[in-house]
């Protein structure tokens, strides 16, 4: 299945994750060594060449960038969400995150399947919430994802080291 990105052209249905225009960081940070800082700040750093928004109730702003309450408080499209909260909060963004039109998830933080009961219930109502809207979701309980490739110089993980460009990809589950 095809979608289209904001100026019209198709996207395939993984380039929302790895070659987004803008990618909202749900549960950053501006708490240095904690999980959606340093994301949040290796996305920044990393050169990523399309919007970031960083998303925190309670917080101004993150790193000198504007912050937004929610995802749908963001007045532009978004094409991926990186969700880095506890399991109950992730499924509320994850609702939020498709009603404002994301076509990737990325949940980084953990507390789903791996501990069983409710944690494994909700980590199965967000991936049939994703199947049901047509949304690719990475994780959770991963390290994120990189792209270093010029077009998207995507660093949306826990390395502070982008990798050199090149012609391998790498795709991994433990």
């Amino acid at each position: 299945m095809n979608f289209m990105d904001q100026g019209g052209k198709p996207m395939t249905d993984l380039e929302a994750i790895f070659t987004p225009e803008s990618v909202a960081v749900v549960g950053a940070s501006t708490t240095p060594g904690k999980v959606g800082h340093d994301i949040f700040a290796n996305i920044l750093k990393g050169g990523y060449t399309g919007t970031l928004y960083p998303v925190n109730p309670g917080a101004r702003s993150i790193l000198s960038v504007r912050a937004y309450p929610t995802i749908l408080d963001i007045p532009d499209n978004v094409d991926l969400a990186m969700l880095i909260l506890p399991p109950k909060a992730a499924m509320t963004a994850a609702e939020q995150a498709i009603e404002k039109g994301v076509r990737g998830l990325v949940i980084v933080s953990a507390g789903f399947r791996e501990v069983g009961g409710e944690g494994a219930e909700i980590e199965q109502r967000i991936v049939s919430l994703c199947r049901k809207h047509h949304v690719r979701v990475v994780g959770p309980n991963c390290l994120g994802v990189i792209n270093p490739l010029p077009a998207a110089r995507l660093n949306a993980s826990f390395s502070a080291r982008m990798p050199a460009p090149g012609n391998i990809s790498f795709i991994s589950q433990s």
